[in-house]
């Protein structure tokens, strides 16, 4: 699946940081948008007047004078989530993104937009969603909130975790559905790409039952509020 590309121009992915290259890179690909990672002595000659060129603070200023005159999208490879909304946000038509939360005493996270898994974490202090989950996504989308629906999954709703949880939803103004978390940890995800960080996750059993609960109940929030639709 590919989606509708807003900016026809050719990405080129500039940062001091490889590995975060590689995912933005990778994200991109797999959402059909071509984008090239070009080594320091090409990228002079790539800048044409016709590129988007995705840039973090640190390594701007190493961009040669002709490519100061393109699209630069800002980003913060120290805030995957907020660099990764804001670039889809910028570069492709998203009309809806998807956060899965499995609350606990391990928080999973997950961040689901055009079919796929944009973000995944687990969180030890509920703090994080708050500080860390909640403020990159409303920084990334520039305050965007009605594309927002969060999924928190309930055993009850006296739960600590989960009235912190309904406080930050608030505090930011996304939509907030509770959701059955029932073997949300054990259900197979069908059709969803990953990126290659969730693949790493694998090995690691209870991250990764908390990170799948978490897509899980991400979709299941989707499903009710189409049935409310």
């Amino acid at each position: 699946m590919t989606v509708q590309y807003i900016h026809r121009k050719r990405v080129l992915i500039w940062s001091i940081d490889s590995a975060f290259s590689k995912s933005v890179k990778t994200i991109l690909n797999e959402l059909g948008i071509p984008s090239y990672v070009p080594r320091a002595v090409r990228i002079g000659g790539m800048c044409t007047g016709n590129e988007v060129i995705i840039a973090d603070r640190e390594s701007i200023s190493f961009l040669p004078r002709p490519c100061l005159r393109e699209r630069i999208i800002l980003v913060e490879p120290r805030k995957h989530l907020y660099s990764f909304v804001k670039v889809l946000h910028t570069l492709a038509k998203c009309d809806e993104i998807l956060v899965g939360i499995d609350p606990g005493k391990y928080i999973g996270v997950a961040v689901l937009a055009k079919g796929l898994l944009l973000y995944d974490n687990v969180y030890n202090d509920v703090v994080d969603i708050d500080k860390r989950l909640f403020s990159e996504l409303y920084d990334g989308l520039d305050g965007d909130i009605d594309k927002v629906t969060v999924g928190v999954g309930v055993a009850t709703i006296d739960d600590y975790v989960i009235k912190s949880i309904t406080l930050y939803a608030e505090k930011y103004g996304f939509k907030l559905i509770y959701v059955n978390e029932h073997n949300s940890n054990k259900e197979h995800v069908v059709g969803l790409r990953t990126r290659s960080a969730y693949e790493r996750l694998r090995i690691y059993g209870k991250t990764r039952d908390h990170v799948n609960a978490a897509i899980v109940i991400a979709l299941r929030a989707s499903m009710s509020l189409e049935r409310q639709l």
